[in-house]
């Protein structure tokens, strides 16, 4: 069964670590430049290969004990053509292999863009992105400079989720506890023991223990299933007209040169039929409801707020 890192890069684990672009001189050196993250919609089908998934990391956006719900945000790096590759362009400019070279990996990528099933695109990003790696090395000569073709762009997206009542918690390190005096509490080999849990790697911990800001793993099932209507089925079975209907179908199904005017004709092979199906894979069904999260595991803790911004006070003016 696929995971949902793979849809998403891991969805949410999977980090393409390309050289960032070195268009121009930094201005700032001793700055450290902020990550901006796109913030994307999450689409019916995005849920779709969720449900599909076992395991799934990401940051607590909100939970409610209450409820039973928990929202969860996945991050995930991608590739994108580099808007201004001015450097790519001009190691490029006057060496005919290096263009032809760079204009080839602009389609190979665009290729794969097209693709609408996301765990298959982000599979051969993945590839992709190793490729361009390997025809760098080996075109060192033609000075293509290939990766400043491409900046990483990081994206997110929120997921909202059940929670089954009987959720397991569980924490990778212990929370820091101190005694009367202020002193960090130590525990032994034998109380460490005590407090591992049995199915997660890590120390018990409760429901109460989860924070907004918290990097989790969660193991999840799939959304219950609703009840099939039974309309359309006892229609048939009651309905001659539909009987008939079905039959013709099963009949057509059975001889390809009754389905397709193409096959009879001897226009097009019954082998040549299959060519593009066998790489459109099928989209998953859309779930009915979320996933249901099973067990969490926390995994590191929310960062602390950023300090407020110190008051340099007023310039006192010359008299």
């Amino acid at each position: 069964m696929r995971k949902l890192c793979g849809c998403f890069a891991l969805l949410t684990a999977v980090i393409l670590a390309l050289p960032e672009s070195t268009d121009g001189q930094q201005k700032n050196p001793g700055k450290k430049k902020q990550d901006t993250v796109n913030k994307e919609e999450t689409t019916p089908l995005d849920y779709a290969y969720l449900a599909q998934a076992k395991e799934v990391q990401g940051k607590i956006v909100d939970v409610s004990v209450v409820g039973g719900t928990l929202t969860l945000n996945i991050e995930w790096s991608h590739m994108e053509p580099n808007p201004n590759p001015k450097a790519a362009q001009k190691a490029a400019k006057g060496n005919q292999k290096a263009a032809q070279l760079q204009q080839q990996v602009l389609r190979d990528y665009n290729k794969i863009m097209t693709d609408p099933n996301p765990v298959h695109r982000q599979q051969a990003l993945i590839k992709f992105q190793m490729h361009v790696q390997q025809l760098q090395a080996t075109n060192a000569n033609l000075n293509a400079n290939l990766p400043n073709l491409f900046v990483v762009v990081k994206s997110s997206k929120d997921f909202d989720l059940d929670v089954t009542e009987e959720v397991k918690v569980a924490r990778t390190q212990l929370a820091d506890k101190y005694n009367d005096e202020g002193e960090l509490i130590k525990y032994t080999a034998e109380e460490l023991k005590k407090m591992k849990h049995p199915e997660m790697p890590g120390y018990k911990a409760t429901w109460e223990d989860l924070r907004t800001g918290q990097t989790v793993k969660l193991y999840i099932s799939p959304p219950k299933k609703q009840p099939a209507k039974k309309t359309d089925a006892d229609s048939k079975k009651t309905d001659p007209d539909a009987k008939k209907a079905g039959s013709d179908a099963k009949k057509s199904d059975a001889d390809p040169k009754k389905s397709d005017p193409a096959i009879a004709a001897g226009k097009v092979g019954k082998d040549d039929q299959t060519g593009d199906a066998k790489d459109k894979q099928p989209e998953p069904p859309m779930p009915s409801g979320h996933s249901i999260v099973r067990m969490v595991l926390i995994l590191e803790e929310a960062p602390p707020p950023p300090d407020p911004p110190a008051d340099k006070g007023k310039k006192k003016k010359k008299g």
